[in-house]
């Protein structure tokens, strides 16, 4: 197996499947592959020639929008580092986020640029996405004008990809470091244990600067070629017409998520005929949620994983759903779990 990380993915996808469609987003737009391996490569140049290099931090405030997929593949590409920033967050907090990764750029939102003044942090270089101004071009317009071509800076497995930042349970925000070979395997663990094909269509409700949704959401789908459905945001109501318009087969959440989509007017008449792969996270589903799911002939994978295993660690299979249920299942395909008492022993 070469050694090259995610850096790679995209110029490969180009070549294999540049016309099937990568990404759909906003009100029937869309992007093949081939656009979305020519923006990232742009994104690279941008990046690049703002001196960013190995190792150096990139980071990335804003909701899902082919702009953070871009910029996530520029910045592996050029073996530098991708740190997606929780929009949630307080200044205070994003201030936190900045300064502890060293961030060399940060890509924002122009939503988000009033909480990015109020954080106060002196990052080199700040750049909206969007048009911008003619004093401040926004990365749309940057874009547009950079040269293409893609860069052959060679990450390997056990370079950092991304840190992506964990509450835990004490004190601030913590980053974990998570390399090109845990997002590539996580991404395999999925496509072997979640059957992912390259027909799959998968409805991104949850943020991708969440670890579940980047790195069990898009880049398995991205790896086996599929197409991302991308949402700023869950409303219950228009993700039940996107199921449908897109014919979505994949769809991952917390139980919360089935419940506000079980409990929609909407929900006994929408087609859902194609939804084949629900996985869960966060918590056990509830019964009630199983219940009103298997009438409509759909079941889960339920798992277990946190920010620091990429984050995939367990999955419970849906034929296992009902008696075992309450449990995390068993390790991903490519995962090693052991069970230790308080001194480290195999028990």
């Amino acid at each position: 197996m070469h050694d090259h990380g995610l850096g790679s993915w995209m110029s490969t996808r180009r070549q294999k499947t540049p016309d099937h469609v990568a990404l759909r987003f906003g009100d029937g737009e869309s992007m093949t592959y081939r656009e979305l391996a020519d923006a990232a490569d742009r994104v690279s140049s941008v990046l690049r020639h703002r001196g960013i290099g190995v190792g150096d931090r990139v980071a990335y405030l804003g909701e899902n929008s082919p702009e953070f997929l871009q910029t996530l593949f520029g910045a592996v590409q050029l073996g530098a580092v991708f740190v997606p920033v929780n929009t949630r967050l307080a200044p205070p907090e994003v201030a936190h986020v900045l300064r502890d990764c060293g961030a060399r750029v940060l890509i924002h939102d122009p939503e988000t640029a009033a909480r990015v003044d109020a954080a106060g942090v002196a990052v080199p270089h700040r750049i909206a996405t969007g048009e911008g101004t003619a004093d401040h071009p926004g990365l749309s317009a940057l874009v547009r004008t950079a040269g293409a071509g893609h860069p052959g800076a060679r990450a390997g497995f056990d370079d950092p990809a991304a840190i992506v930042y964990t509450s835990g349970t004490t004190g601030r925000a913590k980053g974990a470091v998570l390399t090109h070979g845990n997002l590539t395997w996580v991404s395999l663990n999925c496509i072997v244990d979640y059957d992912v094909v390259s027909t799959d269509v998968a409805l991104m409700i949850s943020p991708l600067f969440h670890v579940a949704s980047l790195g069990m959401g898009a880049l398995p789908v991205l790896l086996k070629g599929g197409t991302l459905v991308l949402e700023k945001g869950f409303d219950p109501g228009r993700a039940l017409g996107l199921i449908e318009r897109h014919r979505v087969t994949m769809l991952s959440g917390v139980p919360t998520t089935y419940q506000l989509l079980a409990d929609h007017p909407d929900w006994a008449r929408t087609d859902v005929s194609r939804l084949r792969k629900l996985t869960c996270g966060g918590s056990a589903v509830p019964t009630r949620i199983l219940n009103a799911y298997e009438e409509r002939g759909l079941s889960f994978s339920q798992g277990y994983g946190m920010t620091e295993t990429s984050p995939g660690a367990t999955s419970l299979s849906p034929e296992m759903t009902r008696a075992k249920q309450g449990s995390v299942g068993l390790p991903h395909f490519f995962t090693d779990v052991r069970i230790a008492d308080e001194n480290g022993s195999v028990v």
